[in-house]
């Protein structure tokens, strides 16, 4: 396994809501998962392109990100 694929870890705070992401993959074939914290369904919009929904466990995946 090479650096690449051990994936990045990062999150993000606002008033109220915690998003973990975890990102994988290298060049064009990377994927992203993360949750919503606390947990909750939505709609998780990425770079403005791609929206995907949280689950009610606020669970996302997302592919080529």
């Amino acid at each position: 396994m090479n650096a690449d694929d051990a994936g990045r870890r990062v999150s993000f705070r606002t008033s109220g809501l915690v998003i973990e992401l975890e990102i994988t993959g290298s060049g064009e074939s990377r994927q992203m998962a993360g949750r919503l914290i606390p947990a909750q369904p939505g709609v998780v919009e990425i770079r403005g392109v791609i929206a995907v929904e949280a689950d009610a466990r606020g669970r996302f995946t997302a592919d080529a990100v």
